[in-house]
């Protein structure tokens, strides 16, 4: 019960109630629902809040004077009362969650956990789910800032010679692809409307795995018919650069992202009518039809844009014929019996039974399908394609599937010849990567026939060497040669190339990266969902004080194709690609559900581990061997261990793994920070004068600089502090080099670490003198080692280090001498370093200085 007003007299308390009757009774007893009745009280209670005004405010911010009167009002305080802010960096956020609120009755609440384990609980959040998914967004970005200050010094795949990177991919010579709505103007937005917009395009790109190039420019309600099917699929129409896109209401009905490239044509049907009918005919020949809901005004401007795009297309088409020469659906339809595109198994033959893996039967349905409903790059998705993938691709069409699904067909298509230049832009370069790279070709998947062969060797090495090439970065990781060399059984280079980009940049971000937080992230997860899908088996493991990451790490980074046959590990990555990473968690999943009662009677590591070898051997052999219904004797344990997967784990979808990535990635990120930074400090040579506390607070303040810069690590992969930076640093622990205007700090590095100076003064001179006495190297940039070591020359010296110190630091022409304007400048430096003292002793100091010099 809570009180809702009070008064002295029957008089005095009917005004209040009759306001409830006139203003949320009425509109109350229209609602049924109670979360709208909820919403409604919130809103009312927010808009009432709001205006009432209990004190005047000096503040003039007018956001924050309502926010105060609200705070006020709220907590029955007094006009004197004032909002506290509380500044929460976002890098030291390890916990961020809803809650409900402490009376436990509105889920309207945010509880946020630092590194220092500080408990905030933010409550009474009258817009909680925009202000959690905001802060959410923001952490991310936070947490991917925290992981480029974690990488290595020096990109792994950058080349030992130059420390240059072959640039990113971009279109062969004469083809254009729009990656910005040529008629969009850029207006200035508000952070909120930025984050907003970045959302929004991420989650139509994975949606349907566009290249990140694509943004969504407009979206409307649609209903979609082709001639070839009675059913119609009401849904979402979009429109990006290059594609147009359909999603049905049942995201699993229909689906289609089909470049505008491919279109010869688009009809407008009876234009004269209020509706906005739309016929597209492909490059195929294929006809749909869309009839976009809504106004008129909707559809004349969804039109609009579809024209404008189009336009662009025109001149790339002629890069469509090529391409389609490659596709292995192309030759299906033509009826050719062997492809001529495709990978390794064409020559060396596919991993299991021919006969039972029913190939003719399989090429049957898909060939129908793909009659019907487009191939390659205008393929229609309906609930068949998905069942057919399930049932098993055929061996000669499963890496155009593959890449259909993943969406690195698009990057292979709008991209021709970049593999090749890759190349040849790197021939004979050499990196940490590469080196990497060939330690491991002879590992990689050593019983197929194909890498016992130069040809499949140097097929493996040119993949994963021109990966290397385009991601710098992340270079190359052991597993990455498993991955590689199970595709290329059924892809060509250029596919698996592309691929391999997609694999390790959007659908397993950070598996393969010198960290392996990704991975490590994904076994934290994968462990929390144990403990809640299979408790029992998880109590076990605790109190045998079994690893469960020990033996399911590997599944992950190999994709099961290091545990399982050949031919199964190629059914799960079917599924894979086309559902997305979760697979992975239910397959998992599903094997310790199979096996729990043998697993929960292992006392140890390596027992836990031998029953799951004995299972992965066993996964062909058949489910019910007594049976007498021969449909029943087809299936096999691992038909079981599919189904159990699908069945039983279906709720692990891709928005399950993605909000538990949000919730694990803080603690993981934190951890992988805390161990690189231990890592640093202990690298650290001749700095044996700092405490490890000292080093400890200068790797703290030096990555802190780092983390708030605006570079990209793209464009500073050594992660290497810039004068901007270093003069930043300096007034973190020195108050001398705060400096009092914002113009003492306008200066840049350009070029080869020359210095343009827009204006110059003595204090921004003296810093630049420290940058350059730092940088020893003269590379134009400060590491760790530099900064720790020039600190440590500056704090320990004794009088005469420190005079010979100051001695070198303005001696610009080194020849041991001090000219007149040398000595002037030292005395500037002087007259700068000592300006906030309070008494006049060290003006007579330098003065007296001055007078014995010159």
């Amino acid at each position: 019960m809570h009180l809702i007003a009070e008064a002295n007299t029957r008089k005095g308390i009917d005004k209040p109630w009759k306001w409830l009757e006139d203003h949320l009774v009425k509109e109350l007893a229209a609602l049924d629902d109670p979360y709208e009745k909820e919403t409604f009280v919130l809103t009312k209670v927010n808009s009432l809040v709001s205006s009432l005004d209990a004190g005047e405010d000096t503040n003039n911010d007018e956001k924050m004077r309502a926010a105060t009167r609200a705070f006020r009002q709220i907590f029955e305080l007094s006009a004197s009362e004032r909002l506290a802010k509380i500044q929460i960096s976002l890098r030291d956020i390890e916990s961020l969650h809803k809650e409900t609120s402490k009376r436990g009755l509105l889920a309207d609440s945010i509880k946020v956990i630092t590194r220092s384990k500080n408990e905030y609980f933010f409550s009474n959040l009258f817009q909680r789910e925009e202000t959690y998914d905001l802060l959410v967004q923001l952490t991310n970005l936070s947490m991917q800032k925290l992981l480029q200050n974690t990488a290595l010094d020096f990109a792994p795949g950058s080349s030992l010679d130059t420390r240059t990177t072959a640039e990113q991919p971009s279109i062969a010579k004469g083809a254009t692809f729009s990656l910005q709505n040529s008629h969009t103007q850029l207006n200035k937005i508000s952070l909120k409307e930025d984050l907003q917009q970045q959302k929004r395009n991420e989650q139509y790109q994975a949606r349907f795995r566009l290249p990140s190039s694509e943004h969504l420019i407009i979206e409307v309600d649609a209903i979609l018919s082709v001639p070839t099917r009675e059913e119609k699929y009401q849904g979402k129409l979009g429109l990006s650069e290059n594609f147009i896109t359909f999603m049905s209401a049942d995201t699993n009905l229909c689906s289609a992202a089909i470049p505008l490239f491919v279109i010869r044509r688009v009809e407008r049907i009876n234009p004269k009518s209020h509706l906005c009918i739309l016929a597209i005919t492909t490059w195929h020949q294929m006809k749909i039809v869309f009839q976009i809901q809504g106004s008129r005004k909707l559809g004349e401007s969804y039109c609009s844009e579809l024209k404008i795009n189009l336009k662009e297309q025109a001149k790339v088409m002629k890069i469509l014929k090529p391409f389609l020469k490659t596709c292995v659906s192309e030759s299906m339809l033509k009826e050719k019996e062997t492809p001529e595109y495709g990978g390794l198994g064409l020559k060396f033959g596919y991993p299991g039974d021919i006969r039972r893996s029913k190939e003719k039967g399989k090429n049957k349905y898909w060939l129908s399908y793909l009659k019907d409903n487009g191939r390659n790059l205008t393929l229609l998705k309906y609930p068949d394609f998905s069942r057919l993938v399930k049932i098993g691709l055929p061996n000669h069409l499963r890496g155009e599937i593959w890449e259909i699904c993943s969406g690195s067909i698009y990057l292979r298509c709008m991209n021709p010849g970049y593999y090749q230049r890759i190349h040849d832009e790197n021939a004979g370069k050499v990196s940490i990567s590469t080196g990497e790279i060939e330690k491991d070709l002879n590992r990689s998947l050593p019983e197929y026939a194909a890498y016992q062969t130069a040809e499949g060797i140097d097929t493996l090495r040119r993949v994963l060497t021109a990966y290397s090439w385009k991601n710098p970065a992340l270079g190359y990781c052991q597993a990455m040669n498993i991955v590689a060399s199970a595709i290329l059984i059924h892809m060509s280079e250029e596919q698996a190339f592309w691929t391999i980009s997609i694999l390790c940049e959007r659908f397993l971000p950070g598996y393969y990266s010198t960290s392996m937080y990704g991975a490590l992230l994904d076994q934290s997860i994968f462990e929390h969902l144990v403990e809640q899908c299979i408790p029992a088996l998880h109590e076990h493991l605790k109190k045998a004080d079994i690893q469960l990451s020990v033996a399911c790490l590997p599944w992950f980074l190999s994709l099961f194709i290091n545990t399982m046959p050949l031919s199964f590990a190629f059914r799960v990555l079917d599924c894979f690609f086309m559902d997305g990473p979760h697979v992975l968690f239910q397959i998992a999943l599903a094997i310790l559900k199979i096996n729990e009662s043998t697993l929960s009677k292992a006392k140890d590591d390596g027992a836990f581990i031998h029953v799951l070898k004995q299972y992965f051997t066993k996964l062909d052999d058949p489910l019910y061997p007594n049976s007498k219904n021969p449909r029943a004797k087809l299936l096999t344990k691992f038909h079981e261990l599919m189904l159990v997967a699908f069945k039983e784990f279906a709720e692990i979808n891709i928005d399950c793994i993605n909000e538990l990535r949000k919730s694990h990635q803080f603690r993981i990120v934190h951890n992988i920070e805390s161990f690189t930074k231990r890592t640093h400090i202990r690298n650290l040579v001749e700095t044996s004068r700092f405490n490890k506390e000292e080093l400890s607070v200068i790797y703290d303040r030096f990555y802190d600089i780092q983390f708030y810069n605006n570079k990209k690590q793209s464009e500073n992969p050594d992660l290497k502090m810039d004068f901007w930076g270093f003069q930043k640093f300096l007034a973190t622990i020195a108050p001398w080099a705060v400096m009092e205007t914002s113009t003492e700090s306008q200066r840049l590095l350009k070029g080869h670490g020359s210095l343009l100076i827009q204006k110059k003064t003595v204090g921004s001179s003296f810093i630049e003198k420290l940058f350059k006495h730092f940088d020893r190297s003269r590379c134009g940039s400060l590491s760790l080692h530099d900064v720790a070591n020039g600190l440590q020359d500056i704090m320990f010296g004794d009088l005469m280090a420190q005079i010979q110190f100051f001695f070198h630091l303005h001696d610009e022409d080194e020849d041991g001498l001090l000219s007149k304007e040398d000595v002037l400048q030292m005395s500037e430096s002087f007259l700068f370093l000592f300006r906030n003292e309070k008494d006049d002793r060290y003006l007579r100091a330098v003065s007296n200085f001055l007078q014995n010099s010159i």
